[in-house]
C-alpha cells in the first residue's frame, strides 16, 4: 500500500480588519490598566492627604513673610499669627487656596470663586490665591489668560505651604477670625462652595 507524501501545511494571512481588532484590545487592556492604577494612585493621594489634613486642623498660624504679586512686581507681606496679611483679613474668617499655574484642578477652582465674586456671592477680600510657582513670569503669563480678582500671594520658597504642610493642589485652608485653621481640604469636589459657606458663616 503506497502512502501519498505529506503536504506541509499551508498559511494563510490574517485578515487585516482581524488584526487591527486584536491590536485595539491590546491596546484598550493597557489603557484600562493604566486607567486602574492611575485611579488608584490618585484615590491613595487624596486619603494621605486628608489624613494629614485632619490633624493640622485646629493649628493657629505662625508669622511667616512671603510675597503679593503687583503691577509692577513683587513687594513682601507679612502672615500675622492671626492669619492677616499686612493686616488684611483681621477679625473675619478667610480661606486661603494653594494652587499652581501648571494644576488643571486648581484653574477649576479659581473659575468658579471668580464666578462667585461676580455674583456677589463672595468677598474676593476674603480670600488669598497662594501660588506656589517656582518663578513670577509663570505665574503672571497665567494670569494674562485667565485673571482673578482675589489677591494674589506668591510664595515660590514654599514658606507658608511647609507651615501648613500643603501636599498636594489644590489645598483650600478655612482659617477663623482668630488664626486657626478650621478645616484643611486637598483636591475634592465643591471646594468653592465650602470657602463661601465658611466666609459667610462667619461674618461679623
Amino acid at each position: 500500500m503506497n502512502s501519498s507524501p505529506s503536504r506541509p501545511s499551508e498559511s494563510h494571512p490574517m485578515d487585516p480588519r482581524m488584526k487591527m481588532a486584536i491590536w485595539f484590545r491590546r491596546l484598550s487592556n493597557i489603557g484600562f490598566a493604566i486607567a486602574l492604577a492611575y485611579g488608584g494612585f490618585m484615590a491613595w493621594t487624596l486619603f494621605s492627604a486628608a489624613r494629614n489634613n485632619s490633624k493640622l486642623e485646629g493649628m493657629q498660624f505662625a508669622a511667616v513673610e512671603i510675597s503679593r504679586l503687583s503691577e509692577s512686581g513683587v513687594v513682601p507681606v507679612k502672615i500675622d499669627t492671626d492669619a492677616s496679611v499686612d493686616g488684611r483679613g483681621a477679625g473675619a474668617a478667610r480661606a486661603f487656596v494653594f494652587w499652581a499655574s501648571w494644576c488643571g484642578p486648581c484653574h477649576a477652582l479659581l473659575d468658579s470663586l471668580e464666578s462667585k465674586i461676580k455674583s456677589g456671592e463672595l468677598d474676593s477680600e476674603r480670600v488669598f490665591a497662594v501660588s506656589m510657582d517656582e518663578t513670577e513670569a509663570a505665574l503672571r503669563a497665567h494670569l494674562q489668560r485667565a485673571p482673578t480678582s482675589l489677591p494674589v500671594l506668591f510664595d515660590p520658597k514654599l514658606d507658608l505651604a511647609k507651615q501648613i504642610q500643603v501636599s498636594g493642589t489644590p489645598t483650600v485652608a478655612l482659617v477663623d477670625a482668630s488664626g486657626k485653621i478650621i478645616r484643611l481640604s486637598t483636591g475634592g469636589f465643591g471646594l468653592a462652595g465650602r470657602i463661601v459657606e465658611h466666609v459667610k458663616a462667619q461674618t461679623p
